[in-house]
């Protein structure tokens, strides 16, 4: 039975991991910010500073451009007609109902470094990077600006939730959690994690990609546990990121492409087959060996519920177990696209 129970899982979470992305879009130099607004997903690209758009009902790889000229766009936002691009030099509003379209800078200063927007309600928030570290906020209806917190090394992506600001500093490797309800406010470390980027919400899940390693994440804001799931190792630079039901949108910066990931996490897949591999001892009390392992790759370890337990770089043609409570494991070579199951006594 306990044979049979661990053949079905392990058969399971190699689908739930890691279903393979479809490229929707190619050469996208360094793709950056991305919004998903109905069948249409809008992007930037850092390197030339073009903002595009793909309609994704078309079947093809192509896409087209609406403007270009910006100094690095990184945040991207879309409310209604307005599509609001953070740039190095500020604040850019375009209004997509017009023939040709009108361009408005809603902020303007080489100073400004805007990376990522967040619009709620009748105000935008904004982190500024680089030498700058701050959290700001701009009222639409009156253009006033506000400083709403400092002290931040690189903040990058910026999301609300409940009265909160969740802000991913890529340099400080930190999310950070701001709440806006206090007079003194204070940026709260909420997740210590690697090279943090773009973030975005659903619900109340919060997902997010970790720029270098090229993976992304997720959490539910509402557990106390605090408890991360991993949902896709690209092995390239990450950027924007954006969820629509079963589907995960994200930039492969180094590949000039826009990906689309269907996932068990998010929602139903088509199960592929992954190459198992043999670990010994199994079971172990310390360590687990075998002959697939490969110096410097990465490795991952799930339990039975799917939550990441352990993770690394294999240093040694071993990994060191003799910390995991006793129970059943699973473990993936992201990679090489391996897994295996494990027994810790």
């Amino acid at each position: 039975i306990m044979k049979s129970l661990l053949t079905t899982l392990l058969y399971f979470f190699s689908f739930y991991l890691f279903a393979q992305p479809t490229t929707i879009v190619e050469e996208i130099i360094n793709p950056s910010a991305l919004y998903k607004d109905a069948d249409t997903i809008y992007f930037s690209s850092w390197a030339t500073g073009d903002i595009n758009y793909k309609v994704l009902t078309e079947n093809d790889s192509t896409f087209s451009n609406i403007t270009g000229g910006f100094n690095f766009p990184f945040g991207l936002h879309k409310r209604n007609n307005f599509l609001y691009v953070g740039h190095q030099l500020g604040i850019t509003r375009i209004d997509l109902s017009k023939d040709p379209i009108e361009i408005e800078n809603i902020i303007s200063d080489h100073t400004f470094n805007v990376s990522g927007i967040e619009i709620v309600n009748n105000m935008i928030y904004y982190s500024r990077w680089r030498s700058v570290g701050q959290v700001w906020s701009l009222n639409l209806d009156d253009n006033s600006t506000e400083l709403i917190s400092f002290g931040f090394d690189s903040p990058s992506g910026i999301i609300y939730w409940e009265n909160f600001l969740f802000v991913a500093d890529v340099g400080d490797d930190i999310i950070y959690k701001i709440d806006l309800s206090e007079d003194n406010i204070e940026n709260e470390i909420f997740l210590e994690v690697p090279n943090p980027n773009h973030l975005f919400l659903e619900g109340n899940t919060l997902y997010f990609g970790q720029f270098r390693d090229g993976i992304v994440r997720k959490i539910d804001l509402t557990d106390p546990n605090k408890e991360v799931t991993f949902l896709y190792d690209n092995s390239t630079k990450l950027t924007g990121i954006a969820v629509d039901g079963n589907d995960l949108y994200f930039g492969d910066f180094d590949n000039s492409e826009i990906k689309l990931l269907s996932s068990e996490i998010i929602g139903p897949v088509v199960p592929e087959e992954k190459e198992q591999i043999n670990v010994f001892p199994n079971p172990t009390s310390e360590f687990i060996r075998s002959e697939n392992f490969n110096i410097d790759s990465k490795y991952i370890i799930i339990d039975v519920k799917g939550i990441i337990i352990q993770e690394g770089e294999l240093r040694e043609e071993k990994i060191e177990v003799d910390l995991l409570p006793s129970g059943a494991y699973f473990l993936f070579l992201p990679k090489e696209n391996k897994c295996a199951r494990f027994i810790k006594i």
